[in-house]
C-alpha cells in the first residue's frame, strides 16, 4: 500500500483492516506517520485527509499507535522510501517479541508485501 500512485487514505484503510484482523485497534491520533526530510517530522502526514499521491523519492516514517494487552501502548516507527517498485525499508528492523508474536511489525503489513 505504500506504493507509488497510491494515496494515504488507501494505506490507512489497509492498516486499519490489518490491525483489526489481529484483534487490535489504532489509538486514533489522526495519522499513522509523516514525511521525513531535513526535520524529523515533516509534511505530509500519513492521514486519511491528505490529498497527495505517493511518488518515487518520497520518504515517510510509518508509526501506527496501538495497544496490545497486557503490554501497553506501542509506537513502532519504521522509515520507508517510495520507489518505482516495492517500498524500501530504511530502518533497521527490530521487533519486540510481543509484536513479533502478533505479526505487527510495520514491515509485515504497511508495505503490503
Amino acid at each position: 500500500m505504500l506504493l507509488a500512485g497510491n494515496k494515504p487514505a488507501q494505506l490507512i484503510d489497509f492498516v486499519n483492516k490489518e490491525v483489526k484482523a489481529k484483534g487490535l485497534k489504532l489509538l486514533g491520533v489522526g495519522r499513522i506517520g509523516h514525511g521525513v526530510g531535513y526535520e524529523t517530522t515533516e509534511y505530509p502526514s500519513l492521514a486519511k485527509e491528505e490529498d497527495i499521491v505517493f511518488k518515487p523519492g518520497m520518504t515517510f516514517a510509518c508509526n501506527p499507535n496501538f495497544v496490545q494487552k497486557p503490554y501497553g501502548m506501542f509506537n513502532s516507527e519504521d522509515n520507508w522510501a517510495i520507489t518505482d517498485g516495492q517500498p524500501k525499508l530504511l530502518s533497521v528492523l527490530t521487533v519486540w517479541p510481543a509484536l513479533y508474536l502478533k505479526g505487527l511489525s510495520t514491515f509485515l503489513f504497511l508495505a503490503g508485501i
